[in-house]
């Protein structure tokens, strides 16, 4: 059996505040007002392929490599190899197809979605060339795109039992129907908790109402008894995560090669939650009902990144890089609608209910990162080379809020989630001078804690877990002082199972219920990534 977690945010829990509270509530549309560790999670991920052409062909694998733009991104001590300066620009189209799919019989639905992108622009700068203990120093300035949110998912059911009206009703158990009136201004109360405002919106629309004789206990007077519910759910998101690198690389003796990179982190993030439901041989008033929610998060980070190369002997590289956290300030929006068609005496009418916007600013700390690589060069015809990375994702944590929510997200994030063990391998061969061809595979381990993950742990939304990527690409330069790189990536992400609602817990009569779909939702994300890269040296 899947084991539902209950994750606390810092606007309230995911278990009811109400005479129900010994309940628990969950599910994809019942707690997306809330930031949770999750949310860090999401935000803190990232991988190496919208980068350079010849990085991305590679998978990343550059910890010990350099002369490319892509070292600010990963190791600094890259920049020490540049002889000379150079720009580059790297557009990249990306495309991104979600399927999910539902229990049995098996039901699923994906979507593409493609778009142009700027994966990378830069310049680096050498400064300085002689024949002393530092051999040359080099400045480098780079845009450099770390995740990208882009895509779009939808998955539909087709006469099924189950309808989120039954757990609105539940979850306002305990309310006085008089607190939840549009006049009595319920969304600027937070004794009525921003997760319970679904169900606030559901009794504005009419979904559901006060059962004859009670005032705070609920039920869908608007849908017959066997009635059977066709819900759809479309997911739409969008995003990234950018990071301008300001980096310094020096060179000692062509042994050793020292850099730091102040990263300065761009995130913005939105998703729309489009759950509707329509019904077959409903003998009362309700055809159709529409829950629309939106967030978006938006803030900046700063991180600081260390590395050295060091070459024993001319063709071989050993590489180290320490990413610090990166301290992330957020401005999180939420905001949800409902709107429901009713067959009324008078006619078909529409009825619609808006909540405020919940704004909210959080604080928190990605996870450190330690990078580690080995390569070989075979002269002037091949490279290989090798990366390990591991990130504490049990390392997040909540900052600048009291003291006890900043442990309780600390006790999440230690219990969920655990460090990550990541590899990445590239290889270029060049049968020319002029011409290269390059490869690579990098794989992701999961950060969900190994032990809940066997046990089949839900959260309340698709959490990525485990990862990898296949690479190709081929570069040619023209001239000495200009080339120009192709690279095309393709990564599989899987993730979490999740459910659209649920509710386990007592009903009004005090019996023990369990609401909801009968299987989880499976999903996976293939993304195409073909970028280019157009190199100026001078």
């Amino acid at each position: 059996m899947k084991t539902k977690f209950l994750i606390l945010g810092a606007v309230a829990t995911l278990a009811t505040t109400t005479a129900s509270a010994q309940a628990q509530i969950g599910g994809r549309l019942m707690g997306m007002s809330d930031f949770t560790v999750t949310d860090m999670m999401q935000l803190s991920q990232q991988q190496y392929i919208f980068s350079s052409a010849r990085s991305a062909a590679m998978s990343g694998a550059f910890t010990s490599l350099g002369a490319d733009i892509s070292s600010m991104s990963i190791n600094p001590a890259g920049l020490g190899m540049y002889r000379s300066t150079e720009f580059t620009l790297s557009p990249a189209v990306l495309s991104s197809k979600m399927n999910s799919s539902y229990g049995a019989p098996y039901q699923q639905g994906d979507i593409n979605r493609t778009r142009f992108s700027l994966n990378n622009v830069g310049f680096t700068l050498n400064l300085y060339q002689g024949s002393g203990a530092i051999t040359s120093a080099t400045f480098g300035f780079s845009y450099n795109r770390l995740a990208d949110f882009n895509s779009q998912s939808r998955i539909g059911f087709g006469g099924e039992s189950f309808s989120i009206s039954d757990v609105f009703a539940q979850q306002m158990r305990g309310i006085n129907y008089s607190q939840l009136q549009s006049d009595s201004y319920p969304y600027d109360k937070y004794d009525i908790d921003p997760n319970e405002w679904g169900g606030v919106l559901a009794y504005q629309t009419y979904l559901i109402d006060t059962l004859a004789g009670s005032n705070n206990l609920y039920g869908s007077g608007v849908l017959g008894d066997g009635v059977t519910v066709n819900p759809y759910l479309r997911s739409i998101r969008q995003g990234r995560v950018g990071e301008y690198d300001i980096s310094g690389g020096i060179n000692i003796k062509n042994k050793l090669y020292l850099g730091l990179t102040v990263g300065i982190q761009d995130i913005y993030y939105q998703e729309r939650l489009e759950y509707d439901e329509t019904y077959n041989d409903n003998p009362l008033d309700l055809n159709y009902m529409l829950y629309d929610q939106s967030l978006i998060m938006s803030g900046t980070g700063v991180n600081f990144k260390f590395g050295a190369i060091y070459r024993p002997i001319p063709a071989l590289r050993i590489g180290l890089a320490v990413h610090t956290p990166t301290f992330v300030s957020v401005t999180r929006t939420y905001n949800a609608s409902m709107n429901t068609n009713l067959q009324e005496a008078t006619g078909t009418v529409n009825r619609s209910a808006y909540t405020n916007d919940l704004v909210f600013d959080y604080n928190f700390n990605t996870p450190t990162r330690l990078l580690t690589g080995i390569s070989y060069t075979f002269g002037t015809t091949a490279i290989i080379s090798a990366d390990y990375e591991r990130a504490w994702y049990n390392g997040m944590r909540l900052r600048k809020a009291d003291a006890s929510l900043r442990d309780l997200f600390k006790q999440d994030a230690k219990n969920l989630f655990r460090a990550t063990n990541n590899v990445r391998i590239g290889l270029e061969i060049k049968p020319t001078q002029r011409f290269a061809l390059r490869a690579g595979y990098g794989y992701y381990d999961t950060g969900v804690n190994k032990t809940l993950e066997k046990e089949g742990i839900m959260f309340n939304g698709p959490v990525a877990l485990d990862s990898y990527n296949i690479s190709g690409g081929l570069g040619y330069r023209f001239t000495p002082s200009v080339s120009l790189d192709f690279a095309y990536v393709y990564m599989r992400t899987n993730y979490s199972n999740y459910d659209l609602f649920y509710y386990d817990g007592p009903d009004n009569a005090g019996n023990s219920i369990v609401l909801g779909q009968p299987y989880s939702i499976t999903t996976k994300q293939d993304r195409h990534v073909m970028t280019m890269t157009l190199g100026l040296r001078f």
